[in-house]
């Protein structure tokens, strides 16, 4: 219970400056202070890209208190899967890039539609593979999705037995990030 108590009052504490570092760097992107000349806006877009990844290091941070707590809210919505890993894909390109690593994404268009936490999802798929380009020296990611049913795979798939899927009577879609690294 503490622990939780603190995760979620650093992550609050910590919320209020950065806060008021997001507001500044949108006031000079905006012009408030004068135009920024060629010079000043990487430094400045470099300052937003590091604040929106602490916002989201402090956003995980309040959500391991709520999971601890029993309170983190899922908010499930359709989602076309392929176009969804492409854009997390692209985010990650220059960091799989700069490590001179491949990275493959096998997730086909005829995929059904699924119900999930986008922002979960996007945090879960960024986690994976920047573990992946971490500890992967040589070689390459895959990002690959297909449908099991029964906790079988498509007759093509050549992935491992995942296991049976939460709802037996269902079909589900899996989405796995494998590599050439060390392992676990």
């Amino acid at each position: 219970r503490m622990k939780s108590e603190f995760l979620a009052n650093v992550s609050h504490e910590l919320r209020t400056p950065l806060n008021a570092v997001v507001g500044f760097v949108e006031m000079l992107r905006e012009g408030v202070y004068g135009e920024l000349t060629p010079r000043q806006a990487l430094p400045v877009d470099r300052i937003a890209a590091s604040a929106t990844h602490l916002r989201q290091l402090v956003d995980r941070l309040l959500d391991i208190a709520k999971i601890a707590a029993g309170r983190l809210e899922i908010h499930p919505e359709p989602l076309v899967l392929r176009p969804f890993v492409l854009n997390v894909a692209s985010e990650m390109e220059s960091l799989v890039s700069e490590r001179g690593l491949a990275l493959s994404i096998a997730v086909g268009p005829t995929l059904p539609r699924i119900r999930t936490d986008q922002t979960h999802l996007r945090q879960i798929l960024i986690n994976l593979i920047g573990n992946a380009v971490k500890y992967t020296p040589t070689g390459g990611i895959q990002v690959k999705a297909r449908v099991v049913a029964n906790g079988i795979a498509a007759a093509a798939d050549d992935g491992p037995d995942i296991g049976p899927p939460p709802e037996p009577t269902r079909s589900w879609v899996a989405l796995q990030v494998s590599d050439t690294g060390i392992g676990i």
